[in-house]
């Protein structure tokens, strides 16, 4: 796998666990509106994720998804 980038949209959860996780495995970060090389990670499916998997898919590129069926719905709410 090429060196992961970590694409962070404009929703919150994205924010907060794409952040973290860029964080933690220090790796760069980038807005889903700009391709950056690496091997893309996401949270979620909406909010412009979806093409950078599409995109992902297209060139043969080694790709994660972390989405919130993996956590107790409503985690992060207070």
């Amino acid at each position: 796998m090429i060196d992961p980038v970590v694409y962070i949209s404009d929703h919150e959860y994205s924010r907060v666990v794409a952040g973290a996780f860029a964080e933690g495995a220090r790796c760069p970060t980038s807005t889903v509106d700009e391709w950056k090389d690496g091997s893309p990670v996401v949270y979620g499916i909406l909010r412009g994720c979806e093409r950078i998997i599409r995109r992902a898919e297209w060139i043969g590129r080694t790709w994660l998804h972390i989405d919130h069926g993996y956590f107790k719905r409503g985690h992060f709410d207070g």
